[in-house]
């Protein structure tokens, strides 16, 4: 079992709520969809930021430390298959989070 991919089980899990939705509450239902869609719309953002996050960069030269301030945080462009992949996530982020609107509006009508 160490090739396990535990991913496996979050698909399955998502396949069974989703064949099984329209018997959920509808409160439930916008809930698993927004929380789709915005795990989605997260991994399609991370395409489009660049640098940052992380601590002082450390460098040694003869002897000396120098520390210098982290990058910043920036939106840049993705290049060729990861620009295509980003947008899908996004799409698909997009739709899951109108569905869940949609229901929500429903619910509340």
């Amino acid at each position: 079992m160490q090739n396990f991919d535990w991913r496996w089980i979050g698909v399955i899990a998502i396949i069974v709520l989703l064949t099984q939705i329209r018997f959920l509450p509808p409160y439930v239902s916008a809930l698993l969809l927004a929380g789709g869609g915005g795990y989605f719309i997260s991994i399609g953002a991370k395409a489009w930021l660049r640098g940052g996050g992380g601590g002082k960069k450390v460098t040694y030269w003869r002897g000396q430390r120098t520390e210098t301030a982290p990058e910043r945080r920036s939106f840049t462009i993705p290049h060729g298959r990861t620009l295509w992949q980003s947008v899908v996530y996004l799409l698909i982020g997009g739709v899951l989070v109108l569905g869940a609107l949609s229901i929500f509006a429903r619910y509340l009508s």
